[in-house]
């Protein structure tokens, strides 16, 4: 499990010294019908001082986290935030 990120122009120039026209920048979009959650989670920014970060441990769980942080973020730049770390739930 990732404890931290890295970000990709720090893990080409130190990891592996690769051109950097080889890295495309990533692009973000966000689809119209979408729009209300992002709204939704800015409002949520500014109202609450703590975020806790509930999605799969998996690359694409990470990512959204990391989105859902952006988008909170963007109205409170001081949140705090946490993240769960878990493998599976399942009854007993």
């Amino acid at each position: 499990m990732w404890e931290r990120s890295v970000s990709l122009s720090t893990f080409v120039t130190e990891a592996f010294p690769l051109k950097r026209s080889l890295c495309s920048p990533v692009a973000r979009f966000l689809p119209q019908g979408m729009r209300f959650v992002a709204s939704n989670l800015r409002q949520q920014g500014k109202d609450h001082d703590l975020l806790l970060i509930w999605t799969d441990c998996d690359r694409e769980g990470e990512h959204i986290g990391s989105e859902i942080v952006s988008y909170c973020r963007k109205e409170n730049s001081k949140i705090k935030v946490l993240r769960s770390r878990f493998n599976a739930i399942i009854p007993e």
